[in-house]
């Protein structure tokens, strides 16, 4: 019947442990593991302390004893000396007693000392001829006295009438004894107490030690049966209580000194420092198992949002958004689920079928014409004529939808126009809407400016709009000027733009050069810095803006366009009046032999007239 009760015992641990949360499981098996950790490492702290202090008990008492039995006998010894200590020559007895022939004892000096004592008052004499120079004490109806045979070489015995006679002398016990104890003693509460080697309690400071009793002491029956052994390990008295305890026998003499000591008076400060120790330990596991906590949301967080996406995908719900991160194995999962999820979107799409894909195909090819068709609405119409000045382009898009784009708008009143080249980063789709913002904040400036064009404002505006939109993701090249036919001059702002091809009359000739001007790109940071050029533009004067597809378009060993051929064309069409830009784009189509374009090309072509 036990062993059911307890196998269905374990059964309900079992399954209630299996209905527990991982969270929940990690933190149970944490905190056991702390626990045993601390528990094993503070029973080990602990006994390694217990045995410190009970050996340093042990030495102490040792010591403590030889200490207290030395101090007894110096003062044993300085109680029979006159004044210093001189030789061995002992002060004059208390008492002095004659040993009559039958082994009776009388009294000599001392009257107060009654022969009704000396009934019962027997001295081994052959213990006394051994031990002559050893300090005896002896017991005589409670009374305690130091005992020795008279030798007649002390002073005080030369007078004696029979030196062949036997004589005994005995001193009074010191009363100061105690007060070695208190002096002494390892603990307020150890017990001393001496005896000596005949059965008699001499000296003790516990009251409950009397002559009838302490004879049933554990130590007192070790030292007689064991007289050899100097100490004795614990015992317990008869209240159960542990003691740890010893003796010492005090040289040349018949005292054996005892001293016991409580075990728990002994390890109370230590019992209180381990609880102590142990509340500590308790804390800073409880401090480990709440800083566990954050490690653990690393791993159950990304779980829990697996099973989430798990439940949506279930119900055919691929738009809901995937949130799953972590390090390690927790991360490895979830790049497993997410390949597993995209693997099933993508099956699907292709079990779908072809007519659907082709509907969808047919709306995508049409979204992109119209995108076109917005686009090459954006360029600038050929019907515009300004004075003085004879604009061509050249337009070559990579794909359907381009990111290259140039205007130019004239303003009879004023007799300036204002032109724009830019390249938008990127290809496609992406690109052109980037270039339809553009083309409608050039427009916007247009009008807004009222003949009165602020180029540095323009890029301004350009600049925040691109930054806010394309999150420095996206930027764009570009380069606008102004053309005052008034003037005979041009003014440019360039911004990371590949530099300008220009060519003026002089007296010497036509001049060709590159416009170098240094700048940062638009949308790249929350302030652009742009390059400010003017030039003279006389008649005869040519300015060649381009985008860099034209110069890294490749030929067929996959070398560029460059620059060098760039200037080398122009030089050499730069005499065409009308053909100039039809010819250069000539020689630019030969060095490509027809390849695709990989990017798109716009070319602008501003001549004085």
């Amino acid at each position: 019947m036990g062993l059911t009760a307890l196998k269905n015992f374990i059964n309900s641990i079992r399954a209630r442990y299996r209905r527990l949360s991982i969270a929940t499981r990690l933190s149970l098996i944490f905190t056991l593991s702390i626990l045993l950790t601390v528990t094993a490492i503070g029973a080990f702290a602990t006994q390694a302390i217990f045995e410190a202090t009970y050996n340093e008990t042990i030495s102490k008492l040792t010591i403590n004893a030889e200490q207290v039995g030395s101090e007894i006998k110096k003062n044993l010894e300085n109680s029979l000396r006159r004044g210093r200590f001189i030789g061995d020559d002992k002060r004059k007895p208390d008492h002095l007693l004659k040993v009559e022939k039958d082994g009776s004892l009388s009294s000599v000096w001392r009257d107060n000392f009654l022969i009704a004592n000396l009934r019962n008052f027997r001295v081994d004499l052959d213990s006394l001829v051994k031990h002559e120079n050893s300090i005896v004490v002896v017991q005589n109806s409670g009374t305690n006295y130091i005992v020795s045979l008279v030798n007649f070489r002390n002073s005080w015995a030369r007078n004696l009438a029979n030196k062949n006679e036997n004589y005994i002398a005995l001193w009074d016990f010191p009363e100061d004894i105690n007060e070695i104890f208190e002096k002494n003693s390892l603990t307020k509460t150890a017990i001393l107490y001496g005896v000596t080697t005949e059965g008699r309690l001499i000296f003790s400071n516990d009251s409950g030690i009397s002559p009838l009793s302490f004879e049933e002491r554990p130590l007192v029956q070790s030292f007689f049966k064991d007289t050899y052994a100097r100490f004795k390990l614990p015992f317990r008295n008869g209240k159960n209580q542990k003691y740890i305890s010893g003796y010492f026998k005090i040289p040349d003499s018949n005292l054996v000194f005892f001293v016991e000591v409580n075990k728990a008076d002994v390890f109370a400060r230590i019992n209180s420092t381990v609880i102590r120790a142990v509340i500590i330990l308790l804390f800073i596991s409880l401090i480990a198992v709440a800083v566990f906590q954050f490690p653990l949301q690393n791993i159950i967080v990304p779980i829990i949002n697996l099973a989430d996406v798990a439940e949506h995908i279930a119900v055919g719900n691929y738009q809901f958004k995937i949130a799953l991160r972590g390090n390690g194995e927790i991360g490895r999962l979830a790049e497993a689920f997410k390949k597993m999820v995209d693997g099933i979107i993508k099956h699907e799409a292709e079990i779908r079928s072809l007519s659907e894909r082709e509907i969808n195909s047919l709306k995508l090819k049409n979204e992109i014409e119209v995108a076109q068709n917005i686009q090459n609405n954006l360029l600038p119409s050929k019907a515009i004529k300004p004075e003085g000045l004879n604009i061509e382009a050249v337009y070559r898009p990579a794909s359907m939808c381009a990111g290259d784009w140039y205007f130019y708008h004239y303003d009879k009143d004023s007799a300036s126009t204002i032109f724009v080249i830019a390249d938008v980063s990127g290809h496609g789709v992406g690109a052109s809407m980037f270039t339809a913002i553009l083309a409608g904040l050039f427009n916007i400036h247009i009008e807004r400016s009222q003949k009165k064009w602020d180029l540095e404002a323009f890029i301004a505006d350009v600049n925040h709009t691109i930054f806010s939109l394309g999150k420095s993701h996206w930027h764009i090249s570009l380069i606008v000027g102004i053309h005052n036919d008034l003037e005979k001059a041009i003014e440019l702002r360039s911004c990371g733009h590949v530099p300008a091809y220009y060519s003026m009359p002089t007296l010497q000739g036509l001049q060709n050069r590159f416009i170098q001007a240094p700048s940062d790109l638009i949308g790249l940071s929350a302030q652009v810095h742009s390059a400010v050029v003017k030039i003279p533009f006389p008649s005869g004067s040519k300015l060649l803006l381009y985008t860099d597809g034209l110069t890294e378009a490749k030929d067929s060993s996959n070398k560029n366009f460059g620059m060098k051929n760039l200037a080398r064309s122009f030089s050499k069409n730069q005499n065409e009046q009308h053909a100039f830009l039809e010819k250069f784009v000539s020689d630019w189509e030969a060095h490509c032999e027809g390849i695709p374009l990989n990017d798109d090309v716009c070319v602008l072509l501003l001549a004085a007239s």
